[in-house]
């Protein structure tokens, strides 16, 4: 299934960080009851800063959060990187495939064996 994109980030962005406890306190602020939630970091590489963010939003916000797996293409060139964010512990809710880089239909592919997992 493909679903419309509507989520919120975060994580290092330019010069600014978007702590898990700010995003929380955000969303709390507004209402928002769950939401879906991705780590710019893994555009940026940092792999374990990555994780550590999202980690920290399900500790804060639990059940309310949906964490969404932001795959790129060079993702697909690394595959210990790769495996190492699926078997992270952290229990994927979808992917994401980010519409700003190259994808290639071998790409893409990948990508769907991911979601499919």
């Amino acid at each position: 299934m493909i679903v419309n994109d509507s989520h919120i980030h975060v994580g290092q962005f330019n010069e600014h960080y978007f702590s898990p406890k700010v995003i929380c306190d955000f969303l709390d602020s507004v209402a928002v009851d769950k939401f879906a939630i991705s780590s710019t970091r893994i555009c940026g590489g940092d792999i374990e800063k990555s994780l550590d963010d999202i980690r920290e939003v399900l500790i804060i916000a639990k059940e309310r959060a949906f964490p969404v797996l932001w795959l790129i293409p060079a993702l697909f060139d690394n595959e210990i990187v790769l495996k190492y964010l699926i078997d992270s512990g952290i229990s994927w809710k979808c992917v994401k495939m980010h519409g700003f880089h190259n994808w290639t239909a071998e790409y893409i592919d990948k990508a769907v064996a991911v979601a499919q997992q």
